[in-house]
C-alpha cells in the first residue's frame, strides 16, 4: 500500500508541474502575441483630402513606429503600402489620430492632444538632435492655423505661452492663473475650454 501510495503521490505532483508549466507557456505566449505587429481598423486621408478606410500596422508596445511612418492595407489580403508624412495629410487607429505637420522645416506625424482653434500635438522624437534625445516626447501648438508652430514645455514657462495664445480670452487667463502646477492634463483642459468657447476658423487657402 505504501508503494501504491508513493506512486499515486509522485503521479499527482508531475501533473501539477506539467499544469504548471502548461500555464506559463500560455502567458509568454499571450505576451509574445501582444508585443507582436497586428493590423487594427484605421483610415488616412490623403494630399487631395480623400479619406481610404482599412487597416492599419500598429504595436501596443511600440507606438513610436506611428511617428516615423504609416503601413496601410485595405484588407487582409492586400500588401501593405507605405506612406511618409509628406505623402498624407492625416491617418487614425485605436482612437488616436496623427496629423502631418510641417515642423523645423520637415513634415512629421504627430498625435492630436487638442483639436480646435488651438492645436495641440504631441510628438515622440525617433532619433537623437540637438534638442531632443531619441525617444523624447515634445509638444507644439498652433493656433488659427497659421504657419507659425511653436514648441512648448511643461513647465511654468508654459503659462507664459499660454497667456500668449490665448490673450483675448478672459475665462482663459483666469483658468491659467488658477492652474497651479503644470502638466500635460492641466494643459489640455485650458485649451479644450477654450476651443469650446470660440470655434475653429476654417483653414486659409495655400498655393503650393
Amino acid at each position: 500500500m505504501n508503494f501504491t501510495y508513493f506512486e499515486a503521490g509522485n503521479h499527482s505532483i508531475c501533473t501539477m508541474k506539467k499544469n504548471t508549466v502548461f500555464f506559463i507557456f500560455l502567458l509568454s505566449f499571450g505576451l509574445l502575441l501582444k508585443g507582436q505587429n497586428t493590423y487594427i481598423p484605421g483610415y488616412y486621408i490623403d494630399k487631395s483630402g480623400d479619406t481610404i478606410r482599412g487597416e492599419i500596422k500598429y504595436n501596443p508596445d511600440k507606438e513610436t513606429e506611428l511617428y516615423k511612418k504609416l503601413y496601410f492595407r485595405t484588407d487582409d489580403k492586400s500588401p501593405p503600402k507605405q506612406f511618409q508624412a509628406t505623402q498624407i495629410r492625416e491617418f487614425s487607429c485605436d482612437d488616436k489620430v496623427f496629423e502631418s505637420v510641417k515642423f523645423s522645416g520637415q513634415p512629421r506625424f504627430m498625435k492630436i492632444l487638442c483639436k480646435g482653434r488651438v492645436m495641440l500635438y504631441e510628438h515622440l522624437n525617433t532619433t537623437t538632435n540637438e534638442f531632443h534625445e531619441a525617444g523624447e516626447t515634445s509638444y507644439v501648438m498652433i493656433k488659427d492655423h497659421e504657419d507659425k508652430i511653436v514648441e512648448v514645455f511643461l513647465d511654468n514657462h508654459m503659462k507664459k505661452e499660454l497667456k500668449e495664445y490665448l490673450h483675448e480670452d478672459e475665462k482663459s487667463l483666469e483658468e491659467i492663473q488658477h492652474m497651479g502646477k503644470v502638466n500635460l492634463e492641466h494643459v489640455k483642459q485650458v485649451i479644450e475650454s477654450y476651443n469650446q468657447r470660440h470655434p475653429d476658423l476654417p483653414p486659409k487657402e495655400k498655393t503650393e
